[in-house]
């Protein structure tokens, strides 16, 4: 994997599975020659057909995401979404209907970030609005803190997790 937030989230996928946890990344396939369904470090990767640049494209890309987290839904006890975006509205919709926690792991601060795509995207307020209902925040670093915190985000489900993983023994 890249780095940045792909290596994050590496590390956080292989201490789950260190910890004997069972790790599913519902993820877009970016490359029509990769596989459909592969295991990478104890973790299963499923990729489902990636969204285009339209906007129909994007939903299409979620609805099936939805689909899928449906069908899955026997095999897993929560979610953990990478972004405040359309896969976070997304699975916060199937969560609604399937009864499991969601955690959002915002993915950037400041004006490329997550909470300043809220308040500039078209349909940013509708999905703050959904993003609201997350069981819990994974803030990486203070400043993605202190943006949930100003954006409206309740304080008491903000967890600072530097990079994604729990550092205590």
């Amino acid at each position: 994997m890249p780095g940045g937030w792909e290596s994050t989230w590496a590390r956080l996928l292989g201490e789950l599975v260190r910890r004997g946890r069972k790790v599913t990344v519902l993820t877009p396939r970016q490359q029509v020659d990769w596989p459909i369904e592969t295991v990478h470090n104890g973790v299963r990767v499923l990729r489902l057909a990636a969204p285009g640049r339209s906007q129909w494209s994007q939903f299409r890309y979620l609805a099936r995401l939805v689909k899928s987290l449906r069908k899955l839904r026997p095999e897993f006890d929560s979610a953990l979404v990478a972004g405040l975006g359309g896969d976070a509205y997304a699975t916060l919709g199937a969560a609604q209907r399937s009864n499991f926690p969601v955690l959002l792991q915002p993915e950037r601060p400041g004006i490329d970030g997550d909470c300043y795509r809220q308040v500039e995207a078209s349909c940013g307020s509708r999905l703050k609005k959904r993003c609201y209902h997350a069981d819990a925040y994974l803030a990486a670093t203070p400043l993605l803190e202190r943006e949930l915190i100003a954006a409206g985000y309740a304080r008491s489900r903000i967890h600072g997790v530097p990079l994604g993983i729990d550092q205590s023994p």
